[in-house]
């Protein structure tokens, strides 16, 4: 589900400004996954008041309107100042990170924007976002679907079935094309096309009779995980996207092993390919910066594991987990100060209460924080977020 990997995508613009804006980021976060759109626009509204900077915000912004605007799936009749919303915040994002770093998934952008574009009429510019969704995404192909229905739709016969040949041609080595092809021929959206005299011989099953790999014959949307009113299924793995999760499949393996230096060259190895290939996004360089942090912690390099941890934390800032490990290095290296303000925000980032539950009881346990509960403000905290423990479990 796509709220799921979305918490996972914030970028680094201010560790500061990002831990400001938690309350209205936690609260965004669940209106999404309750599917309130509205009350999480109007979260993320507030998150980017308090951290103008944050293009993954702007983005998380973006969403939440196009879902409010576009819950019926037909591009025409979504609501048209969602679409400008979404449009607007979009373009933050690109002022922001012209690259989207700060996306998981750029594709998904790159659709989103090109439907809010068709929907205000602008189809020059929904045209271009097509383009970019397309080449972000070389195996989807439910994108040049619909970049080929609004060629359709605008007369562009030759331009329609260009893109149609393309989405037929990705469903069928994906071993998906009978399956596009009854979703086309079943779909309000794309009966025209079915019944057209020039697209229609495209869809004969000769090419293929592959059945849906899901076993239901359903295309789902990996945006709302709704059965597919505007679909978007998750691409395969690129080759340099392979060869990064190669080198962390191995490094988890070591680590899982206890050969922290085996496991630490091969998540170090994959940090060196992302560089260049720029696979994981921050979100999962994150993670992978993380483990670095903990292989360097079991080699007993405490200071090099503190540096990871901080690099981890200024890549996804709302990660209680790594703010926790940092506040635990810090504690290791005497820096007793840094250790309490980041053991403050692995409480306030926790994702959950038994998430807090478990950060607090070991701050309160492990010898390492021994001189961190010495400090006049442990006390205070740690008797703060005691309370709201109990006051959440009421």
């Amino acid at each position: 589900m796509l709220v799921v990997a979305l918490a996972f995508v914030i970028v680094a613009s201010g560790v500061a400004a990002a831990q400001a804006a938690v309350p209205a980021f936690k609260r965004g976060m669940a209106a999404l996954d309750a599917k309130d759109y509205a009350q999480a626009a109007v979260d993320f509204k507030k998150t980017v008041r308090a951290e103008p900077h944050n293009s993954a915000a702007y983005f998380l912004l973006g969403y939440a309107f196009y879902q409010k605007g576009f819950a019926g799936g037909n591009p025409e009749a979504a609501n048209k100042k969602d679409a400008q919303e979404t449009i607007a915040a979009y373009k933050k994002v690109l002022a922001l990170d012209p690259r989207l770093r700060s996306v998981a998934k750029p594709y998904e952008f790159y659709f989103t924007q090109a439907l809010s574009y068709e929907n205000l009429g602008k189809n020059a510019e929904a045209f271009a976002a097509f383009e970019r969704g397309i080449e972000s995404s070389p195996d989807n192909f439910l994108i040049p679907l619909y970049a080929a229905r609004l060629r359709f739709l605008t007369q562009d016969i030759e331009k329609a079935k260009a893109n149609l040949r393309l989405s037929l041609k990705r469903a069928q080595e994906a071993g998906r094309r009978a399956d596009l092809i009854k979703f086309i021929q079943s779909s309000a959206l794309f009966s025209s096309m079915a019944d057209d005299s020039v697209l229609s011989p495209l869809l004969s099953q000769a090419g293929g009779t592959q059945t849906d790999q899901n076993g239901d014959g359903a295309l789902h949307d990996s945006i709302s995980n709704r059965t597919a009113a505007v679909p978007l299924p998750l691409p395969s793995l690129s080759p340099d996207a392979r060869a990064v999760l190669s080198r962390i499949a191995s490094g988890d393996r070591a680590f899982g092993a206890a050969h922290y230096a085996e496991a630490l060259k091969s998540y170090q190895e994959a940090l060196g390919l992302d560089s260049r290939m720029e696979v994981l996004g921050n979100n999962r360089a994150a993670l992978v910066q993380g483990q670095i942090g903990l292989c360097h912690r079991n080699l007993g390099l405490t200071a090099l594991a503190a540096a990871d941890f901080k690099q981890a934390v200024s890549l996804m800032p709302f990660d209680a987990e790594a703010h926790y490990q940092l506040a635990e290095a810090d504690a290791v290296l005497g820096r007793t100060a840094q250790s309490l303000e980041q053991l403050k925000w692995s409480l306030e980032t926790a994702p959950s209460q038994a998430e807090l539950r478990r950060y607090l009881v070991l701050s309160k346990v492990e010898s390492d924080f021994g001189a961190v509960r010495g400090l006049s403000g442990y006390a205070a905290l740690a008797s703060r977020y005691s309370s709201a423990s109990v006051v959440a479990d009421r």
